[in-house]
């Protein structure tokens, strides 16, 4: 009973010392607000930090010194000390693991904050590569504080050295387990890393799966998630990214260049569909301002001529519009103006004289 006593009193006094020092910072920024014309963002982070921090930071100390109590810090306590320093143990370990997490995410969020969502359109491309740098590690380094914690918390338990060695007892049986359970796993994570640090895509590239169109919504830490363009979610294993063919239509740069086809007869004035092509293009609010369009005719069939149209955007969806947009004004201006020279069969009768 004194032990846990100990602990709760230092459990009142970490939680009073957190929450003092939290009052003393927000007063401090409400009197710079008073007297000042900015906002002093520094300090603000140092009062999130500190309110964030305040309850695992409580739990570290108050194991700690609990800890150190039962490991010879007072003396007559072996009786106790065997039969609690293992649970004490392990609850200064997942302690300060949830305080580890509590910082990284801190951080994190910091730098997406102050580097991620200030950037400008004009810096599209900086903005996916730090958000997938962000996405990817952060989980990273949380897994392998995980997986750390666990590792540091059993070492206290000494029969768990016996139970491996039963369990492993040769280096056969180990391999097959590592190989069998833990390879998907861990193939998914290195993938993972791999996509970080290679970024062959990233948050919020347009790509191409399974002949759908998907932008990357999240990168988790063995899949991706893919959203389509009718809002459903496409969950795509890590290592699918790494090892197979992505069409990724936005890695470079989003600027984009698509194709619009139109099939006429022989007797159609090539030169007016071209003309009036171009001048669609250059009207549409979804045109990048700079690339010329162009119309080739590429091949030819006994009876239909097939014109091939370029036009580029600025973006993959703004250029999904652009040729959704010209090809229909398209349609409407060949059945209009040069309708006789559409595609269409035709018959030709003769006499039986002839």
């Amino acid at each position: 009973m004194a032990l846990f006593s100990f602990f709760l009193f230092t459990m009142a006094m970490g939680w009073l010392l957190g929450k003092g020092t939290e009052k003393l910072i927000s007063r401090y920024i409400d009197d710079d607000q008073k007297y000042s014309t900015y906002y002093v963002g520094s300090t603000n982070s140092v009062a999130d930090l500190v309110s964030k921090l305040t309850v695992p930071l409580t739990f570290s100390i108050s194991f700690s010194l609990v800890f150190t109590l039962v490991s010879g810090g007072f003396p007559y306590l072996d009786a106790v000390a065997s039969s609690t320093r293992p649970v004490i143990w392990v609850g200064l370990v997942f302690s300060t693991m949830w305080l580890g997490i509590r910082v990284i995410n801190f951080f994190a969020n910091r730098y997406q904050d102050m580097q991620i969502e200030n950037l400008s359109e004009e810096h599209l491309d900086k903005e996916r590569r730090r958000r997938t740098y962000v996405s990817i590690f952060r989980r990273v380094f949380i897994f392998a504080m995980i997986l750390g914690s666990i590792w540091i918390g059993l070492s206290e338990f000494t029969n768990m050295e016996g139970l491996g060695t039963t369990l492993l007892t040769s280096a056969g049986i180990a391999g097959v387990i590592i190989g069998i359970a833990a390879q998907p796993i861990l193939g998914n994570i290195i993938a993972g890393v791999q996509v970080a640090v290679t970024q062959p895509i990233r948050i919020g590239d347009t790509v191409m799966m399974e002949g759908d169109w998907t932008t990357i919504e999240d990168l988790r830490y063995t899949y991706a998630v893919l959203k389509t363009w009718d809002e459903r979610r496409l969950i795509v294993p890590m290592r699918h990214l790494i090892t197979e063919v992505v069409e990724n239509w936005s890695h470079t740069e989003a600027h984009q260049t698509c194709v619009v086809y139109l099939y006429v007869d022989y007797g159609a004035d090539i030169d007016a569909i071209r003309n009036k092509f171009s001048e669609l293009v250059k009207e549409s609010e979804f045109w990048d301002g700079e690339t010329d369009p162009q119309m080739l005719t590429v091949s030819l069939s006994e009876n239909t001529i097939k014109l091939r149209g370029s036009l580029a955007s600025d973006s993959p969806m703004n250029a999904f519009y652009l040729e959704c947009e010209v090809r229909e004004q398209m349609l409407s201006y060949l059945y209009q103006e040069q309708r006789e020279y559409l595609p269409a069969e035709r018959l030709i009768f003769k006499d039986r004289d002839e």
